[in-house]
């Protein structure tokens, strides 16, 4: 029940019994099936805080000595004849003087194996178009909109993790196409620089960077176009540089 002015409301808890040897109790929470309407709703809240934080919610699976911990599984209902449901992970709007909350998924760290895997991805299709996959930054309008990094991970001993971005394979038609743009500018700006480099190197070698067309069996192979952007006032075109590597102690490139 409530409390008084200086205290805490009581506590209340939902607990299966230990056990030895054998496997513990089940804890289910659920609302009961419909024949002929619709099945009802579970809410799980927590209160608000009108001077202090809001209160949080905790799902940990359980902890394991000797194998593999506990899952945590999310999934959406199922749809035999209609669309499946749809699961929405999202953090709230911040107030006036606030931002609004982080967002986080990561997987934990391992002190002698592999880290786990982070997968995103829609399902297949049998019938229809596969599902879209966007990640987008919010947009900014008083100053500079968000931003999108993606960083494979560092070795101390070995080599870095590498990033692979590659279109969908078409096993009878095309396959699909990769953009990689800067969008138009405003009337006032430039539109954003586009930079393909590999990185230094205190004394190995410089990592290489390719640009090629893949090679065609029996039709016509793949362009290779490298093109200079026009002017459509006064102003000249832009130029295209290729520009060889400076050698300090023997011969450039």
């Amino acid at each position: 029940s409530n409390t008084g002015a200086s205290g805490s409301s009581g506590k209340l808890s939902f607990s299966t019994g230990s056990t030895r040897r054998g496997n513990s109790g089940i804890l289910t929470f659920g609302s009961g099936a419909a024949t002929e309407g619709r099945g009802n709703n579970v809410f799980i809240s927590v209160g608000t805080g009108t001077s202090a934080l809001g209160g949080g919610i905790l799902a940990l699976p359980g902890r394991a000595v000797a194998l593999s911990g506990g899952l945590l599984s999310v999934s959406a209902g199922e749809g035999t004849v209609t669309s499946s449901g749809s699961i929405t992970v999202k953090v709230t709007n911040g107030g006036v003087g606030g931002s609004s909350g982080r967002l986080t998924f990561s997987t934990g760290s391992s002190m002698a194996g592999n880290s786990g895997w982070l997968t995103l991805g829609t399902g297949t299709a049998s019938g229809g178009h596969g599902g879209t996959m966007g990640i987008e930054a919010g947009s900014g309008s008083s100053g500079s909109a968000a931003h999108i990094r993606i960083d494979s991970g560092q070795s101390a001993v070995s080599s870095g993790g590498f990033t692979n971005i590659a279109s969908g394979e078409g096993s009878s038609v095309s396959s699909g196409a990769v953009t990689v743009k800067g969008c138009n500018s405003g009337v006032q700006g430039s539109s954003g620089r586009l930079t393909f480099s590999s990185g230094s190197s205190q004394s190995g070698n410089i990592g290489a960077v390719l640009i090629s067309a893949g090679a065609a069996s029996s039709g016509q192979a793949g362009l290779v176009c490298i093109s200079a952007g026009s002017s459509s006032d006064t102003e000249s075109g832009s130029s295209v540089h290729l520009c060889t590597g400076r050698g300090i102690l023997t011969s450039g490139g």
